[in-house]
């Protein structure tokens, strides 16, 4: 028998050097999860390093991807079009 991999819906954030008020609320849900500055424009969170332009995506845990790690793995979806593909 085939099998395909099931679609599923995460969310996720690009850290572009301003927005760590933003990656800090993103990850608040997490447990035990922090966000430090670093000197050199970088964040520190428990699960490691964020670089500018390094996305965190929430999968049921927080990730750090790069952005070709992220493009490879994931592409941007409207909440009709994950309904769409679900149904199939």
């Amino acid at each position: 028998m085939n099998y395909v991999t099931k679609v599923r819906k995460v969310r996720a954030v690009r850290y572009n050097g301003q927005n760590k008020q933003e990656i800090k609320e993103f990850v608040a849900s997490q447990l035990e999860n922090f966000v430090y500055p670093l000197d050199n424009g970088n964040l520190l969170l428990r699960d490691g390093t964020v670089h500018i332009g390094d996305w965190v995506v929430l999968d049921g845990i927080a990730k750090i991807l790069s952005h070709g790690q992220f493009m490879e793995l994931y592409e941007e979806a409207s909440g009709e079009e994950y309904i769409e593909r679900r149904a199939k």
